[in-house]
């Protein structure tokens, strides 16, 4: 059985411990892998199927109600990240995928 995560406070640090990085590789994973499946049997719109899988692996409602001004801000952040690396990179998984991990890796709310 999992441990609940912990709620993020505004005053923490962001820190590379084992737990989060192991977080951060089952969403990148998950998200990767929803995407991938959805391509195959050539879903429309299968952005959809790995938005719907990082939003399954986050925590707890309440903690998601408690952090939501960090997510409304991480979300400009990821939109942001993402349109330079879709311009830059082009529409490749596995740049998807690397940049989920690395994104989560050092996100506060991950914690």
């Amino acid at each position: 059985m999992t441990q609940p995560m912990t709620q993020p406070v505004a005053t923490t640090p962001v820190r590379l411990d084992r737990q989060s990085l192991e977080h951060a590789a089952r969403t990148a994973v998950g998200a990767t892998v929803a995407l991938l499946v959805a391509r195959i049997f050539k879903l429309p719109e299968s952005h959809w199927a790995a938005i719907t899988t990082i939003i399954v692996l986050q925590s707890t409602l309440g903690a998601a109600l408690s952090v939501s001004s960090f997510r409304f801000i991480g979300t400009a952040l990821g939109a942001v990240a993402g349109g330079l690396l879709a311009s830059h990179f082009g529409p490749h998984f596995y740049i998807f995928g690397v940049a989920i991990f690395l994104l989560r890796s050092v996100s506060p709310a991950s914690r």
